[in-house]
């Protein structure tokens, strides 16, 4: 009886091995896929942070290009509307001048019919030259 109880015994600690080697191999098995888990999130983590940088310097680089394009239309706008400030400045003194010399020449001129000939051939040339400007002015 010694002896099967032993063999009995040997027969257990026989498979009880096996599934020792078995329980190894499992624990094997989960320690490598834990492995190739932890190397695949460096390897994506690294791809992530490399996208991310192209990503920002593209948005970067294309901010700085549409800040620039935006300054240089702010300028040609700023250019246009201080030409025509300058052609209506001049145009406003332009008719202070005329208004002056039809106020003068009302005032102290003593032939009244050449008086009136002459102010109405300044103020024809001035309409004239008004409506030029004008017309630069508003691209007509």
């Amino acid at each position: 009886m010694a002896v099967e109880t032993r063999q009995l015994i040997k027969g257990l600690l026989s498979e009880v091995s096996y599934k020792r080697v078995l329980l190894k191999s499992a624990m094997k098995v989960i320690d490598d896929r834990q492995n190739l888990i932890c190397e695949k999130k460096k390897k994506v983590t690294q791809e992530i942070t490399e996208m991310v940088k192209l990503l920002t310097n593209a948005i970067n680089l294309r901010g700085k290009q549409l800040a620039y394009k935006l300054n240089e239309v702010c300028e040609a706008k700023q250019k246009t509307l201080n030409e025509k400030k300058v052609t209506l400045e001049q145009l406003s003194r332009l008719t202070d001048h005329c208004i002056e010399f039809v106020n003068n020449g009302l005032t102290t001129g003593s032939d009244m019919t050449h008086c009136i000939e002459f102010v109405n051939y300044g103020i024809r040339n001035f309409r004239t030259y008004q409506i030029t400007q004008l017309s630069i002015f508003t691209g007509m």
